[in-house]
């Protein structure tokens, strides 16, 4: 009997040690976070229908969005484009969705290469490009680079977009 008494008493106290330390676990874990603000510019629909109407007289082959979440650091993204070899092509790069200025290239290979030649690079928020006919890549190769964003450390999370339009010349037989 003083076996069970003991056991009892035993499992009594373990019960309200593991009840107290869950209670206050709990109390850790729900201290008050800082709120976090996203700020969300990007205008998919509507530049989508812009390039639409720069692309022509190319065939609209897609529209790639390239989501940009912005860091306390200066990024570099790259986006790779397959192109066929014998078609003629039209890019529209539209980075209106961006709430700050970044720098775009277009290069033959991807940037790293120090054989990548570079076919465009601007700063503007809307630019095209077309490809020459003597062009023999399968891919065109776009580097953006996001600056560093000085809200990020104040509990501010920007996040924009790049769309980039693709078309190719209608080829009559």
């Amino acid at each position: 009997m003083s076996f069970k008494v003991g056991s009892l008493a035993l499992l009594a106290v373990l019960f309200s040690v593991q009840f107290g330390y869950a209670q206050r676990k709990k109390g850790k874990s729900q201290k008050e976070t800082p709120q976090m603000t996203v700020n969300e510019s990007c205008t998919y629909k509507e530049t989508a229908e812009k390039i639409k109407v720069e692309i022509a007289p190319f065939k609209l082959d897609k529209i790639t969005p390239a989501k940009i979440h912005y860091k306390a650091y200066t990024q570099v993204k790259e986006i790779a484009i397959p192109i066929y070899h014998s078609t003629k092509y039209k890019f529209v790069i539209n980075a209106e969705g961006m709430p700050t200025g970044v720098e775009m290239k277009l290069t033959d290979k991807p940037h790293k290469l120090s054989t990548a030649k570079v076919l465009t690079q601007t700063s503007a928020k809307t630019f095209s490009y077309e490809t020459p006919a003597d062009f023999e890549g399968s891919r065109v190769y776009l580097t953006i680079k996001i600056p560093g964003d000085p809200e990020y450390n104040n509990h501010v999370r920007n996040r924009g977009c790049i769309l980039v339009g693709a078309g190719y010349e209608d080829i009559d037989f």
